[in-house]
């Protein structure tokens, strides 16, 4: 099989796996959601130095040290927000108008296999002289 063949097949793999994951985490409890977010945090924090630097040498913008910033502030300190909110179960509840917000673990969707048919957006302006406004 070919470079490009294989690689493709990688990807539809890799992609029928995320959905797999994706489906069992959608049933994870408040413990486990924690556990993988702090996880998570902790890769990211722990690479934030490798991370700047292939950043830096990749786009040959930014200034590394400031990269090392971002990285460590989008690990280590949207954790410590993060993790003391509940994310999963019921959030809010009004129990006069009976209603309940309830919070489901999510993970980013997979790319599709088929692209999305989109519909049209169509114009409300017309452009027909009878739908113009005529001069008073």
């Amino acid at each position: 099989m070919d470079a490009d063949l294989r690689s493709i097949q990688e990807a539809r793999d890799l992609v029928v796996r995320a959905a797999e994951a994706q489906r069992a985490f959608a049933h994870a409890d408040q413990r486990t959601v924690d556990a993988v977010v702090t996880a998570m945090a902790r890769a990211a924090s722990a690479a934030s130095e490798r991370l700047a630097r292939l950043a830096v040498d990749e786009t040959g913008m930014g200034v590394y040290e400031h990269k090392i910033l971002k990285n460590k502030f989008a690990s280590d300190h949207v954790l410590a927000y993060i993790l003391p909110l509940q994310t999963v179960g019921i959030i809010r509840e009004d129990k006069p108008r009976k209603l309940k917000e309830l919070a489901v673990p999510m993970a980013s969707s997979p790319p599709s296999s088929r692209r999305p048919t989109r519909p049209r957006r169509r114009s409300t302006r017309r452009s027909s002289p009878s739908r113009r406004a005529t001069p008073a």
